[in-house]
């Protein structure tokens, strides 16, 4: 099967050089070219990455002759989609459900075709019609959307796309963005009513009531939804830990065994739909079975509904994910588990020499990002502004200083998203005597007002950072182009707050503007291990949590002597508490290894690794018992 695009039906803009293809009713001569006995062999678990190798070799020729030999068009009759009453509540020309498998709505007394809607029932691994499949509800069919939801009872919707994307609408906001707000739909007397919104990095979550607004003995319908906000306009995410996450925790809310449709949407319904419906229904066969057969579960998708995975790159894209979860497993650990998890991991594995905590890592090296030559194009540029030549920013995620005549735009300097944001902290190596202009030129533009110190100005006999700030209270000193002011200092235990002054020139500011920076500065922790205590560490997460939290949302810049090593720990360790105060989980194999993704190295040996852990264990063993961390969360 040839990547497919859909045709677009509201703006009449055809991507391909053809019109809108008039497919036959029933195209039987397609149905056998998908069924090739060799490819419906499931693959066992432990060969599926030596599978996925071999597949990529010579430009992934493998996914793409397999991929190519699946069937094209329709499978099935179609005929209530044509109909004339129902053509214009199709979003695209040949996106479509089967008569045999489309979702019938009750009808509307007097309606033509108000049984109608563009979605199909999809069977899971084990359960019968596990999810619908939907396309993105357009303004005219935002009404049937809910009546489907009311209908089958549907508590959980996951939404793969954009209501905007690349300029073009994908989806209708059929909820409202405000808590309290509500969605009507006259013609079947409902209301969605929202209740909540959380936001993440990578997806939003909200909770809506559904109900009668006529008098009625029907109880009102929760329903939570489930929207991933970082797949890309073209493509796919270009790293699958965020989309795993999300999946899992779809996987976590929504019971199968209830026998309630999963609602899957993207714009059209398929492509991204489809890619979400056949991860989840392969990890779950992984978990019964232990063997894998992406194709074969694949066609039997594309049997209930077009083009269920649309693209090669979407095709492979499964692949490597399930690969990435095969071997990383599951590493959340719940606060309940958290001490347990740490005294056990810290222990030499049975008849090895290395811990629990060293064979977690060592796998996180194996997985993590591999740099590649060109992700370094920059820093190469300037190497007299690296610290260390193998501690270098990747090009995508540096923050590039605004042009400035006879002044680089270079700094050895990464963006690392958060738990909740994208970009939430700035990743750095201490300032060299050539870049203390640099550092605070990129503190002024990208407006930080939070900075995290964790090295002295020397170690073991070598400057580990330069000074970039006065001596003395109430003194100021030029640094390039920013004037900096320290206005107070005081001793906190391990650690010494700062707050400066910042006043940029004509260039960068403008005159008599000022911004107020806190600096922390904690100098204990060696570069070779760990701070003795975890309570002054604890102290100094919670000091910057509430600093930031007086800031806004803009990024905390963290510095050591490299960026690197103790800057990783203490950024997944803000991170990972954030979530733990949150949900009560925390995965610091997956945040390390997000983290990577932005910056090499990140958190650089099984020591710092497993400190991270012991932080938090300490945390939650600060309260008096695990129903009072609870009430926390």
């Amino acid at each position: 099967m040839k990547d497919s695009e859909v045709i677009e039906l509201d703006s009449k803009v055809f991507p391909t050089s053809q019109p809108p293809p008039s497919y036959p009713v029933q195209a039987e001569t397609d149905t056998p070219k998908s069924e090739n006995p060799a490819r419906m062999v499931a693959i066992p678990v432990e060969d599926f990455k030596q599978h996925c190798i071999d597949y990529h070799k010579s430009g992934d020729a493998g996914f793409e002759e397999e991929y190519e030999s699946l069937a094209v068009g329709p499978l099935a009759v179609h005929q209530v989609s044509q109909m004339l009453c129902n053509k214009q509540k199709n979003r695209f020309a040949n996106i479509y459900p089967y008569d045999d498998s489309r979702v019938v709505l009750e009808e509307i007394p007097g309606v033509l075709g108000s049984d109608y809607i563009n979605a199909s029932w999809i069977n899971g691994y084990k359960h019968p019609n596990a999810y619908i499949a939907s396309q993105g509800p357009k303004m005219s069919t935002v009404g049937d959307f809910w009546r489907m939801v009311w209908q089958y009872k549907v508590d959980h919707i996951v939404m793969v796309t954009g209501l905007c994307e690349g300029g073009r609408t994908k989806c209708e906001r059929y909820w409202s963005e405000e808590v309290g707000g509500t969605v009507e739909v006259e013609e079947a007397n409902l209301k969605a009513t929202t209740t909540s919104i959380t936001t993440h990095r990578d997806f939003v979550v909200r909770t809506m009531t559904l109900k009668k607004t006529t008098q009625s003995d029907e109880q009102p319908l929760a329903v939570t939804q489930h929207h991933f906000t970082s797949w890309p306009d073209h493509g796919v995410p270009r790293f699958a830990t965020s989309f795993i996450s999300f999946l899992r925790r779809v996987q976590k809310a929504h019971n199968k065994d209830s026998g309630v449709p999963l609602v899957v949407h993207c714009s059209a319904g398929v492509g991204r739909t489809g890619t979400f419906i056949l991860l989840d229904s392969m990890l779950e066969r992984i978990k019964e079975q232990n063997s894998i057969n992406v194709y074969e579960l694949l066609v039997s998708l594309c049997e209930r509904r077009v083009l269920m995975v649309q693209t090669l790159e979407q095709y492979v894209f499964v692949h490597d994910t399930l690969c990435e979860v095969i071997q990383c497993g599951d590493t959340e650990i719940s606060a309940s588990r958290l001490n347990a998890a740490v005294e056990v991991m810290a222990q030499s594995l049975p008849g090895e020499t290395f811990t629990g905590f060293q064979q977690q890592f060592q796998l996180l090296e194996h997985v993590s990002r591999k740099p590649m030559e060109q992700d370094f194009v920059k820093a190469h540029e300037h190497p007299s502004k690296n610290r260390y030549p193998d501690r270098l920013p990747y090009v995508e995620f540096m923050p590039c200083l605004k042009p400035i005549e006879k002044e680089d735009c270079y700094i050895n300097a990464s963006f690392i998203d958060g738990y909740k944001h994208h970009r939430a902290y700035i990743a750095t190596q201490a300032p060299l005597q050539s870049t203390v202009g640099d550092m605070w030129r990129m503190m002024w533009e990208v407006k930080s007002n939070v900075m995290v110190l964790l090295c002295a100005f020397a170690e073991d006999g070598h400057e580990a950072c330069h000074p970039f700030w006065p001596n003395n209270e109430g003194d100021t000193a030029w640094y390039g182009r920013v004037t900096v002011t320290l206005q107070s200092e005081i001793l906190m235990g391990n650690f010494v707050s700062r707050t400066l002054l910042l006043e940029g020139d004509q260039v960068v500011g403008q005159e008599g503007e000022g911004r107020v920076v806190t600096q922390f500065h904690m100098t204990d922790w060696p570069e070779h291990s760990q701070p003795v205590s975890t309570a002054s560490v604890l102290e100094l997460l919670d000091v910057v949590t509430n600093a930031q939290m007086n800031s806004g949302t803009r990024p905390i810049t963290v510095l050591c002597n490299d960026g690197v090593g103790r800057t990783g720990t203490f950024i997944c360790l803000h991170s990972q508490l954030e979530r733990l105060k949150t949900e009560g989980v925390v995965d610091f194999f997956q945040a390390v290894k997000s983290a990577r993704i932005h910056r090499a190295g990140l958190v650089q040996n099984a020591e710092q690794y497993a400190y991270c852990h012991e932080v938090l264990a300490d945390f939650v063993n600060g309260y008096d018992n695990y129903a009072n961390f609870k009430e926390l969360v």
